[in-house]
């Protein structure tokens, strides 16, 4: 069961990442006769963007001392602001462990509104149970030349399976050398 929810986590990705609506009417294309030679049917069947930034997908299988282990990820930028301060993003994630016969999935949203400031919510179902968290950082502070910041973070976790909560929060100075 758990490795058929796997398999359609994975085809909703690959059929996410590679869907988009093509629109041949708004491209004056709907009754024409069209010379290949002179146009190339690369400027006929384009992919319309969905987000300014795109997507990305990974694959890794790995040997270690947690046992064998599959793992696949899908990232998409879903919005970007001109000046590249905002933007919020998508990811989902699916990871099976061979040796210890476990499955772990999951998704969320991220997103960033200025420079070092940002937060994201996901949800994961592993064997732990299925668990939900929130994640907020915020920059209060940063030198002239950058290298020095304050931060304040809060963080809040639910697992619904086993009925705890965990929350969080402090203030972390950063400098590099």
């Amino acid at each position: 069961m758990q490795a058929l929810k796997l398999t359609l986590l994975m085809t909703f990705c690959l059929a996410a990442s590679t869907a988009s609506p093509v629109d041949f009417m708004a491209d004056g294309h709907e009754n024409q006769i069209i010379d290949f030679d002179q146009v190339g049917p690369s400027s006929i069947l384009s992919r319309h963007a969905r987000s300014p930034e795109g997507g990305s997908v990974g694959i890794d299988y790995r040997k270690d001392e947690n046992g064998r282990v599959a793992v696949a990820q899908y990232k998409q930028n879903i919005f970007s602001s001109a000046d590249g301060d905002r933007s919020l993003d998508a990811h989902a994630h699916a990871s099976r462990n061979f040796d210890h016969n476990s499955n772990a999935f999951g998704g969320g949203v991220q997103g960033k509104w200025s420079a070092g400031s940002g937060g994201s919510a996901d949800f994961t179902k592993d064997n732990f149970g299925r668990q939900a968290s929130v994640q907020l950082n915020q920059n209060l502070f940063t030198s002239r030349d950058g290298r020095g910041t304050i931060d304040a973070y809060a963080q809040g976790t639910r697992n619904f399976d086993y009925n705890y909560n965990n929350f969080g929060g402090g203030i972390q100075g950063r400098y590099r050398f």
